[in-house]
C-alpha cells in the first residue's frame, strides 16, 4: 500500500471516530432530554390529579355545607 493510500485511509478513520463522538455527544444530550421531558410529563400528571382532587374536594364541601344549612 502506497503512502498516499494509507493517508487517505487514515484520515477516513480519524473523520470516522470524530463523527462517532459526535453521535455519542448527541445520543447522550437527547437522553438527558428525554429525562427531562418524562419528568416533566410526570409533574403534569401529578398536577392534574392534585387539580382534580381539589375540585372533588371542593364540590364535597359546597355539598355538605348545603345539607348542612338546611
Amino acid at each position: 500500500m502506497d503512502t498516499h493510500t494509507f493517508s487517505k485511509i487514515e484520515n477516513y478513520m480519524l473523520l470516522l471516530d470524530e463523527k462517532n463522538e459526535q453521535m455519542e455527544q448527541i445520543e447522550t444530550k437527547m437522553s438527558m432530554e428525554y429525562e427531562e421531558l418524562k419528568r416533566k410529563h410526570e409533574y403534569l400528571i401529578n398536577n392534574e390529579n392534585i387539580t382534580r382532587n381539589y375540585e372533588r374536594l371542593t364540590d364535597f364541601q359546597n355539598r355538605f355545607n348545603l345539607v348542612r344549612k338546611k
